[in-house]
């Protein structure tokens, strides 16, 4: 009984030491950024012809060229279309960076994200995206939009 207890506390820890030295490194990697931060967020299923997409382009251009840096998740549909509008007409020097997490599927590194890495969690991801932003902005998504934006909402609260 207590080897089993001991083996299931250490099990924990090692867990626990991966989260946080995950958070350590993503925190180095997104302090880099230039500030303001903005986060945006919104589906990864939308195609880029979609007039959310289109304006997620023309935001984060926007924002990149008044020198706010953009952070988004990486992967496809607005997060894609917020990437390219990060680097697009700043000569390729777009300040942004994308924070993936492995094991979900559809997450694929988008071709125009500047800087990205993968973490394990999707609490981490969702940690790094909200703490170090001035501001958020949100295009409709599924589920994983709608639990990233009830984070900031609660954030907001408390």
């Amino acid at each position: 009984m207590i080897l089993h207890r001991l083996r299931l506390c250490t099990s924990l820890f090692f867990k626990l030491m991966r989260v946080w030295m995950q958070l350590l490194y993503g925190a180095w990697r997104v302090s880099s950024l230039p500030q303001p931060i903005v986060s945006i967020f919104g589906g990864s299923r939308l195609p880029q012809d979609n007039i959310y997409a289109t304006q997620a382009v023309q935001i984060a251009q926007w924002l990149v060229e008044h020198n706010i840096s953009v952070l988004t998740g990486g992967g496809r549909g607005i997060m894609e279309a917020a990437s390219y509008g990060a680097i697009h007409n700043n000569g390729g020097k777009g300040r942004s960076i994308g924070i993936g997490v492995k094991d979900l599927g559809e997450n694929v590194r988008n071709p125009y994200v500047k800087e990205y890495f993968m973490l394990d969690y999707f609490f981490a991801r969702k940690w790094l995206l909200t703490r170090y932003s001035v501001a958020f902005i949100v295009f409709p998504g599924g589920f994983g939009t709608l639990d990233e934006l009830s984070e900031v909402l609660t954030l907001i609260l408390t």
